[in-house]
């Protein structure tokens, strides 16, 4: 069962973790509490959304220091995640934090239940119920300034290194391959 609105509610404007770790945890101030989703306002400024039914756990960090509002950060106040993201369509955004599943793109459009990402000359079908979390980039640029889907680059990365390391009858862990060489 996710975690409900009503759950969260007392931590509202508090510093918590969500998740105790891997590629999905993240820390910031919970500035947005929806019907099926909520906002994290992290310390570098950026809002994240993070899908209920995919939180394993949430700890209330409140003894630790909260890093100052300036202002109130612009959520986007919409119920439902699904309508969040067509609220986003034409905005550079990435789907989850890291793993293969992690893609940056443009929302170009949200069919039923699926929605669709312009990943610079490719468009990607994402799965609505397999995103665990949603971020705006800012000025369409993901972190190391490019918009790229980190499973594509990972694969032209190991077809490099696997023609290679065949040419040369070693495997990937420089032992020989089909006995002694």
């Amino acid at each position: 069962m996710p975690i409900s609105a009503m759950e969260l509610e007392p931590l509202f404007m508090r510093n918590i973790k969500v998740n105790r770790g891997g590629p999905d945890a993240v820390e910031g101030v919970l500035v947005g509490i929806m019907a099926d989703h909520f906002a994290l306002l992290l310390p570098e400024g950026e809002v994240i959304y993070i899908v209920n039914r995919h939180v394993k756990s949430v700890t209330d960090q409140s003894d630790r220091p909260v890093h100052h509002l300036r202002q109130t950060p612009a959520v986007a106040q919409v119920p439902f995640f699904g309508d969040l993201l067509r609220a986003l369509t034409g905005k550079t955004v990435q789907i989850n934090r890291g793993g293969p599943e992690k893609v940056a793109g443009v929302i170009v459009g949200v069919t039923g239940p699926s929605v669709i990402l312009k990943v610079n000359s490719e468009f990607v079908l994402v799965r609505i119920d397999h995103i665990r979390s949603l971020q705006i980039l800012r000025n369409g640029n993901g972190q190391n300034g490019q918009v790229r889907n980190s499973r594509n680059a990972r694969s032209r990365n190991n077809r490099g290194n696997s023609g290679k390391n065949s040419r040369n009858g070693k495997s990937r862990n420089g032992r020989n391959k089909g006995g002694r060489r």
